[in-house]
């Protein structure tokens, strides 16, 4: 029923008159999915309703209960539900929670509906130490928002499933265990602290998101965890951090003032961030391969014009049957030969690390790639042509996860 959302809409309708029959009739319209994250179902929509004669409306978020094979398999829609309940009313910004229903016949899945923040989340796909919002801020304005987002981990301190053996996944595991700091405090974690999941309105973080790796832990855990993130979105894909962003010491010493913790151990937490991002990333990579999105591993396979199917986004993909280009349809930053244009299939002229094709209709118009600049991908609705690269998800060539007509690609691995 996830698949038909007007049905969808219409069960979710009823469902809130029935637990609001003072607001009925109420409508549900505009649902639509959520391009962002992996590990939950997303659904954007609009509630609307009246009171006292006078039209009302709220925009709101129903997460879903995944199915099985996602990034966290145990995955409890009902947990995070819990923990953002506990958080109301807190120092924690979380979103106003308006009803959890846990049987899975009345919506298809285990569900909970949560209002719409307004406010602008900084993009991780591009980078934003590349480009977007947050990235064009004053150096003063930039700092605001750092420091808010690390106020607002420091609130939340107080208030082998993976398809094939990673030995150095196990062995960084085995040095953990055997390193693990004793005699800590224990707190809240937010689990998945980071600017992506900050939402900001006038330089102040409104909205905290994303609780299902809530647990408890030791708060250094999600300092470590926000460093961790942001280091991996810059240096870690070869590009220099966002000139104004607050440096490492500032960071810790803010975070440490705020959350009245010591930064205790956090360079073994340093590693513990580390190796969760690898794991999740594993992850993500074999939930990929089982859901035929990415080539599984060891196969090669046959791409032809027929191959690609238009998605629902209404970008082009591959079938699930097929998987992804070989290696040697995809782009080589180290190959003599620029990667060409998926759409019209012309070479790119940029040679930088942060290509973005700009093919248009029928004429590639990449051009090199200004210092610290990046290109956008506008192409629309065309077959690819046979043997040209793609920026999606569908190319292991490209770091870009979400396969979108506007290619986020940051660069070329």
């Amino acid at each position: 029923m996830i698949d038909d959302l007007d049905e969808l809409a219409r069960r979710l309708a009823a469902w809130l008159e029935e637990r609001h029959p003072e607001r009925a009739p109420v409508s549900v319209t505009n649902l639509k999915r959520s391009d962002a994250g992996y590990s939950n179902v997303t659904l954007l929509g609009e509630l609307g309703w009246a009171r006292n004669g006078a039209p009302q409306a709220q925009p709101v978020v129903l997460r879903v209960q995944p199915p099985s094979g996602t990034v966290y398999p145990d995955c409890d829609i009902v947990r995070q539900y819990r923990v953002m309940e506990g958080l109301a009313g807190s120092d924690v910004p979380v979103p106003r929670l308006l009803g959890l229903e846990t049987d899975p016949v009345r919506l298809g899945a285990p569900s909970f509906l949560m209002e719409r923040i307004d406010g602008r989340v900084p993009n991780e796909n591009p980078l934003y130490h590349v480009e977007g919002w947050f990235h064009d801020l004053s150096a003063d304005t930039l700092r605001q928002h750092w420091f808010s987002g690390i106020d607002t981990l420091a609130a939340v301190a107080w208030a082998e499933r993976l398809g094939r053996p990673y030995p150095h996944l196990h062995a960084a595991c085995a040095w953990l265990v055997a390193n693990q700091p004793t005699d800590e405090p224990m707190t809240l974690s937010w689990g998945d602290a980071k600017l992506g999941n900050c939402v900001y309105r006038d330089g102040r973080v409104v909205g905290a998101l994303d609780w299902e790796q809530a647990t408890l832990a030791s708060p250094v855990d999600d300092l470590a965890w926000w460093l961790m993130l942001d280091e991996s979105l810059s240096t870690g894909y070869g590009l220099p951090r966002l000139a104004g962003l607050p440096s490492r010491e500032e960071t810790v010493t803010h975070w440490e003032h705020a959350s009245g913790f010591p930064a205790q151990h956090l360079p073994y937490y340093d590693v513990f961030a580390a190796w969760r991002m690898a794991y999740v990333m594993a992850r993500i990579g074999t939930v990929f391969m089982e859901r035929g999105w990415v080539e599984l591993e060891g196969r090669r396979i046959e791409v032809t014009p027929e191959s690609w199917v238009m998605t629902r986004d209404h970008s082009w993909g591959l079938r699930p049957s097929v998987g992804v280009p070989p290696a040697d349809l995809q782009p080589d930053p180290m190959d003599s030969h620029p990667p060409r244009c998926w759409r019209c299939g012309t070479r790119c002229t940029s040679r930088r690390p942060t290509v973005r094709c700009s093919g248009s209709s029928s004429t590639c118009s990449s051009t090199p790639a200004t210092a610290g600049g990046t290109k956008t991908c506008r192409a629309a609705s065309s077959t690819p042509k046979a043997g040209a690269s793609r920026s999606s998800a569908s190319s292991r060539g490209c770091v870009s996860m979400r396969a979108t007509s506007g290619c986020s690609a940051a660069r070329w691995s």
